[in-house]
């Protein structure tokens, strides 16, 4: 896969990221929930050339089959991002977005779709993530995608996906 693939669920679009998004994403990102959710990716992305950094790896995991970042979009805003990476090892999701439009059910329906694109295309047999053991958001989520748990440790739970086909 050479371009982020277009996805379209009932109310947002899923599309590539661009530099002239990252303010957006910096929003998304230094959010009370997301750096203590994604603490590692927080880590990473505390600057303006971490969040540069970012795009360009997931750049480098595309050209490679590796890896797609997708930024979300409610009428063209970017609202949060969906992110795989080590499709032919590990396969594994991991996502937020902006404070403003949690709970309302954006992020389940782009889950789904991307979930849907990685099955449908066998692009990966299963997906995992891992996620803290008080985020009930996003385990509720990932439950209603169809995600179970697989192991617990360190303060986290282990999910993970099968492709039913």
């Amino acid at each position: 896969m050479k371009t982020v693939p277009r996805l379209y669920t009932q109310r947002c679009t899923l599309t590539k990221i661009i530099e002239s998004d990252l303010p957006y994403l910096h929003q998304v990102l230094f959010d009370g929930e997301s750096i203590r959710f994604l603490p590692e990716l927080y880590d990473v992305a505390k600057t303006a050339d971490g969040l540069k950094q970012i795009i360009i790896s997931f750049n480098t995991y595309l050209s490679q089959d590796e890896g797609i970042l997708w930024g979300i979009r409610l009428d063209d805003n970017l609202i949060g991002f969906i992110a795989v990476m080590d499709l032919s090892v590990e396969p594994t999701i991991f996502y937020a977005i902006h404070s403003n439009y949690r709970r309302l059910g954006y992020m389940t329906e782009c889950v789904h779709k991307v979930i849907d694109f990685l099955f449908e295309r066998d692009i990966c047999d299963y997906i995992q993530t891992e996620v803290y053991i008080d985020n009930k958001a996003s385990l509720k989520l990932l439950f209603k995608n169809g995600f179970e748990i697989v192991d617990k440790g360190n303060e986290k739970y282990f999910l993970r996906k099968n492709n039913p086909i």
